[in-house]
């Protein structure tokens, strides 16, 4: 990083005062990124309107912290293999061609970890990104 540049998250903020951020989990809150339109500008400026995944995620609208990821432990979205539960309500998942988990959130973990890797959390206390009538089981 050069001196002045501003962080674009948290992951490269060090403890050895080569780096430093008021309240990390802000950090990239006011990062140049796209607004969906190739449009960069501060994260948290965005009004981007683009629905990727048609999950009501917009992920080129402002800032959600930390990381502008969406939802946390979105790593329950997909099964221990990394297939998504739901095609309908997939949210990121394994692309073994990249190796590298892809989709419409920032991943909430390492992106290049192979599955299977355990969710963050246990199903029982994991929300299901669920629509009226529908369920993934």
């Amino acid at each position: 990083m050069k001196k002045g540049e501003i962080l674009k998250g948290f992951a490269p903020l060090q403890d050895n005062g080569a780096t430093a951020c008021g309240i990390w989990i802000y950090a990239g809150y006011f990062a140049p990124a796209d607004d969906g339109t190739g449009t960069i500008m501060p994260a948290t400026k965005r009004r981007g309107q683009k629905d990727p995944g048609g999950l009501g995620m917009y992920p080129f609208w402002a800032f959600a912290w930390p990381a502008n990821r969406r939802i946390i432990y979105n790593r329950a979205s997909a099964d221990p293999n990394g297939k998504p539960w739901a095609e309908d309500k997939k949210l990121i998942w394994w692309d073994e061609a990249q190796k590298k988990w892809v989709g419409y959130d920032v991943p909430d973990f390492v992106a290049t970890k192979a599955p299977p890797i355990p969710a963050a959390r246990t199903p029982l206390s994991c929300a299901w990104m669920e629509r009226a009538g529908s369920s993934p089981r």
